[in-house]
């Protein structure tokens, strides 16, 4: 969605040097989160990328600069963010996989 929101901003032809790199740097984030590379800076980084979106006064050209699109956008990037990359990822494959072990509770006797 990412991408596909910074490539529709491109091809509509808006003016301005900050609004180009902007799609530039989420077209890099978003191809990023697709293949699992640095996934909490990519996922920050498209979130807020969005939030930045939707705090801009622009009339939204199409559907995918609405508000609430922005914002789930937004919602996704900072969850992806903070839950990390997949099993499948480029990050796993280069740093490891992560497990969390949950320590099982003990019971106490009465």
């Amino acid at each position: 969605m990412l991408v596909g929101q910074a490539a529709l901003s491109l091809a509509g032809g808006v003016a301005g040097t900050w609004s180009r790199l902007g799609d530039g740097l989420s077209i890099l984030g978003g191809c990023a989160l697709v293949t699992g590379t640095l996934t909490p800076a990519a996922g920050v980084l498209a979130a807020g990328l969005s939030l930045v979106r939707v705090l801009a006064p622009r009339a939204a050209a199409h559907p995918l600069e609405g508000g609430a699109a922005l914002g789930l956008l937004c919602l996704m990037g900072l969850s992806v963010a903070l839950l990390g990359p997949g099993a499948f990822s480029v990050d796993a494959r280069l740093f490891g996989r992560r497990e969390i072990v949950v320590p099982r509770a003990t019971q106490r006797s009465r």
